[in-house]
């Protein structure tokens, strides 16, 4: 029993660390968006606009009106995380989405009559049963904000690791969903 336990906080740890490495993407190209957005904002300043306006939108462009930017890049709530919640998301279903695949593809081989509906079911079954730990891993009661504490205290080298096991994650998911897709049209064919 310690032992799956022991198994489990891994996963978790495993699971925190790469949606961490992708909310740290979201919020370095939100950043390097903004600089886009100075850049074409600038010439407003030359307007003949009152000086509050202008002052309020250069505190803003700046950074320093924290209620934004805890609106853009807020940890709890805010576009940064919420995009990178929906980016875990779809990535970690990637993998998922191989056994439905396959599954898929054993059910039109036996019955390729099947209904839309069952097709939908057998094709759900393994995404849900795969949310189900990762859930309990990262969202449950906001658990992954007590691994970015964590996370922040860490060095340059853990943040250029774990970033090449993001990346490897991410492009991993998007393999295994084409092979799934392959290994099911080959059960159709054989």
């Amino acid at each position: 029993m310690e032992n799956k336990k022991s198994q489990f906080v891994k996963f978790e740890y495993f699971l925190n660390a790469i949606h961490y490495c992708i909310y740290l993407e979201q919020v370095w190209s939100g950043k390097k968006f903004e600089v886009i957005v100075r850049f074409l904002y600038k010439p407003m300043f030359a307007l003949p606009l009152k000086r509050e306006f202008k002052e309020k939108m250069k505190k803003r462009l700046n950074g320093q009106d924290k209620e934004i930017e805890n609106i853009k890049y807020g940890e709890k709530y805010g576009l940064s995380i919420g995009m990178s919640h929906y980016l875990f998301e779809c990535f970690y279903f990637g993998y998922s989405l191989f056994f439905s695949f396959i599954f898929a593809g054993f059910a039109y081989k036996v019955a390729p009559q099947m209904s839309q509906f069952y097709a939908f079911v057998l094709f759900a079954i393994p995404t849900a049963l795969c949310y189900i730990p990762a859930y309990r891993a990262v969202f449950e009661n906001n658990k992954y904000l007590k691994y970015f504490k964590q996370f922040k205290k860490e060095d340059h080298q853990w943040r250029k690791t774990w970033r090449v096991r993001t990346i490897a994650f991410c492009l991993g998911s998007v393999f295994v969903t084409i092979l799934g897709i392959v290994v099911m049209w080959g059960i159709l064919l054989i």
